[in-house]
């Protein structure tokens, strides 16, 4: 297991203690930058199923995100078979 599948568990974990908890919010917590980032394409991307990746890196950068956080983040989903990059797209799966 990578520690991005270890990542991702601890995250889907959380998110399942926050639901038997009967707490309506869900947990506080500050997303980590690349579950932000994966937010925020998928708000971009709309009901597309692609993205055109330099208006994404435009909007990431003007949001705060570094370079290399959204590289991670990209890499991160990509190997969790989440997202594809293209030359100048990226396509949700």
């Amino acid at each position: 297991i990578t520690d991005t599948h270890t990542g991702e568990a601890l995250r889907l974990l959380e998110a399942s203690r926050d639901s038997l908890k009967g707490d309506p919010e869900p947990s506080n917590r500050c997303p980590r930058p690349s579950e932000a980032i994966f937010g925020l394409l998928r708000e971009l991307g709309g009901r597309g199923r692609q993205l055109p990746l330099p208006h994404a890196l435009q909007v990431l950068g003007a949001r705060g995100f570094t370079p290399g956080q959204v590289r991670a983040a990209l890499a991160e989903y990509q190997a969790l078979d989440v997202l594809q990059v293209n030359h100048n797209h990226i396509t949700f799966i």
